[in-house]
């Protein structure tokens, strides 16, 4: 599969994108010490794990497009986060839960950090929920993982012409993928709707980042990572309640700093949007 070595704009936003998930990892693993939770620690260390696994194999390169701008990811990120509160429109904008639950294409919390939420401040139980957990399961299960099989099917298909078409290569992806994010984010196998629509959510993020990269399927817009990191943020704001979201935010430095960043992408994402269609 093809690669693209220079970082560029686009990698650039996925990389500001883990330096905002590593603050409330960091903090967690901080606020596990204090406390001497070591289940908190274990969470933290978990997490951080999957953030750094596509650049130890050095994975993110396949995922970044050529000439690929900051404005373009950023527009890919303001879709995300757009389809996600319209498929939650009903959760987002009521209280924590929601009033009328979450769509067939979203995911419930991390059971992990749900099993410590209790006992965390709420500010940092939103950001570590959203942006921590978000991003370091989407570094996982949208790149590790596909990105390895893309990159074993292309060897075998070296004797087994078929092996890299590339339907079947996204086929092949979300089978390996989605079960395990499902399994690994809702862990426990008896719950088996939330296990639905955990894999539902996986294939998703899966069929529409990669259908696009590798078939095009939206026309004039390319779907990055950062599509499907929104995506996941904005399910689970939506959780918790967009209203809910912001008032916690607005009154943290940390929570002011990620509402500046996600703000100035989507500034960003309208600019590119704009210039991309002609109007500017």
């Amino acid at each position: 599969m093809p690669e693209h070595d220079k970082l560029g704009g686009g990698g650039i936003f996925l990389l500001i994108c883990v330096l905002v998930s590593l603050i409330p990892l960091l903090w967690l693993s901080i606020f596990g010490f204090q406390t001497q939770n070591l289940q908190a620690i274990i969470i933290a260390f978990i997490f951080f794990s999957f953030l750094i696994l596509p650049f130890s194999f050095d994975f993110v390169k396949f995922t970044l497009k050529s000439g690929e701008s900051y404005g373009a990811a950023a527009f890919s990120f303001t879709l995300g986060a757009v389809l996600a509160v319209a498929l939650n429109w009903q959760s987002a904008f009521a209280g924590f839960g929601g009033g009328g639950g979450m769509s067939v294409f979203s995911v419930q919390l991390n059971y992990l950090l749900s099993s410590i939420s209790g006992t965390l401040p709420n500010f940092w139980n939103i950001f570590a929920n959203s942006f921590g957990a978000a991003v370091a399961e989407e570094m996982l299960f949208l790149i590790t993982l596909p990105i390895a099989v893309f990159l074993i099917l292309d060897y075998a298909g070296k004797s087994v012409e078929i092996l890299k078409n590339k339907y079947l290569q996204i086929g092949a992806a979300i089978a390996v993928s989605a079960p395990l994010f499902a399994f690994f984010h809702v862990g426990n196998l008896a719950l088996t709707g939330f296990i639905i629509s955990a894999i539902i959510f996986r294939s998703f993020l899966i069929g529409m980042v990669y259908g696009d990269s590798k078939t095009e399927i939206i026309p004039y817009v390319a779907l990055v990572p950062a599509f499907a990191i929104s995506f996941h943020v904005f399910n689970n704001f939506s959780f918790f309640g967009l209203f809910n979201v912001f008032q916690a935010f607005i009154a943290e430095p940390f929570g002011i700093a990620a509402l500046l960043f996600i703000g100035s992408s989507f500034a960003f994402g309208g600019h590119f949007a704009l210039k991309k269609f002609g109007i500017l």
